[in-house]
């Protein structure tokens, strides 16, 4: 080899290694797998991820969006105490990277998250464009009544548009009495558009 074809060949290397340096030491994201995603609390460890091939990925602002705007259901899926899920369609809130409902301290959702707090949900929009989110992370169930009886007012809100009907009185008066905030802190949203 000579010289010149030497000096070339050495810089391609060299360039090749710095380049796979800085891809490991900055963790650039890898567009086909998905997207790190800082959240609010200050989490760096959650993915977007696409759903399949033939589809794109949300990018953080339209999750972000997505999972804010209008009134879609979450479906929730806990395991109960013989290893069997269990899907449940919940309303929902998304705050500070976590999704919250509320359900009673009595109901099986409970239940099966004090036996094991993994859970899986779905929230997708079915008339076209089609949209929705997927994926799993761990449940917690917060009993402090002021932010029961806060959640349950904001998802009044959100999917009743106002506190002053006979649904609106009945959710308060059940979240009064036995209430629970069921927190999911998700892992990973594996996204669809």
């Amino acid at each position: 080899m000579d010289p010149t074809h030497t000096i070339i060949f050495v810089t391609m290397i060299v360039l090749a290694a710095v380049f796979t340096i800085y891809v490991i030491l900055l963790k650039i994201p890898d567009r086909r797998n998905g997207n790190k995603m800082k959240i609010d609390d200050g989490r760096s460890d959650l993915k977007i991820l696409r759903a399949d091939s033939e589809c794109h990925a949300m990018r953080e602002n339209e999750l972000e969006k997505f999972l804010k705007e209008g009134k879609r259901l979450m479906r929730l899926v806990t395991i109960t105490g013989k290893n069997e899920p269990r899907i449940n369609p919940v309303w929902y809130l998304y705050k500070n990277g976590k999704l919250l409902f509320i359900t009673s301290e009595k109901s099986r959702k409970v239940r099966d998250i004090q036996g094991n707090n993994i859970v899986a949900f779905c929230i997708d929009q079915d008339p076209a464009p089609y949209r929705g989110v997927r994926g799993r992370g761990e449940a917690e169930i917060i009993f402090e009544p002021e932010t029961v009886m806060e959640v349950t007012k904001e998802l009044i809100l959100k999917y009743l548009g106002n506190l002053d009907n006979a649904v609106a009185r009945r959710f308060l008066k059940d979240a009064k009495m036995s209430g629970v905030v069921v927190e999911i802190k998700p892992k990973a949203f594996v996204t669809w558009k």
